[in-house]
């Protein structure tokens, strides 16, 4: 079993001050003798925006209790990730579910293992579900347009 880097659980106070951003939804449709059932699946990540994040899945049979319950679960998992100079010093690695979480800075083993990278920018999230290096060139190509644009 993986451990986030020796971090402990941090149980929610008052003084902490948590923002909540949605990562995905999903339909989940189970085929029955009577028909088809629909329901929800709901990942949220919440945090301080500062060295303190949690991530939870709710799920339900409509989409906004999914995420409600997602959020209450992602509380329940609160860790606080090591920051130094504004970013994280050594690798993370997390088990969560069926996937296995990894903050690295090693970009040649990232690229032999991943089929999915998500980045963080300005708040947004961005997903990219090809292999790193293809996330890299994509990346590259959008910042020469970018600065192409603003010449």
């Amino acid at each position: 079993m993986l451990r986030l880097a020796q971090n402990k659980r941090i149980n929610v106070t008052a003084d902490i001050e948590l923002k909540d951003r949605l990562v995905a939804v999903q339909r989940v449709v189970k085929v029955t003798k009577g028909g088809r059932a629909f329901r929800f699946s709901a990942i949220v990540v919440v945090g301080d925006e500062k060295s303190i994040v949690g991530i939870g899945l709710g799920k339900s049979k409509d989409v906004a209790t999914s995420i409600q319950k997602a959020i209450e679960a992602a509380k329940k998992n609160l860790v606080r990730v090591p920051i130094h100079n504004g970013t994280i010093p050594h690798d993370q690695t997390a088990k969560f579910k069926g996937a296995l979480v990894m903050v690295s800075h090693d970009r040649m083993f990232l690229d032999q293992i991943t089929n999915r990278t998500i980045e963080i920018l300005h708040q947004r999230i961005f997903d990219f579900k090809k292999p790193y290096s293809k996330y890299m060139e994509i990346r590259k190509e959008l910042r020469e347009q970018q600065q192409a644009a603003q010449k």
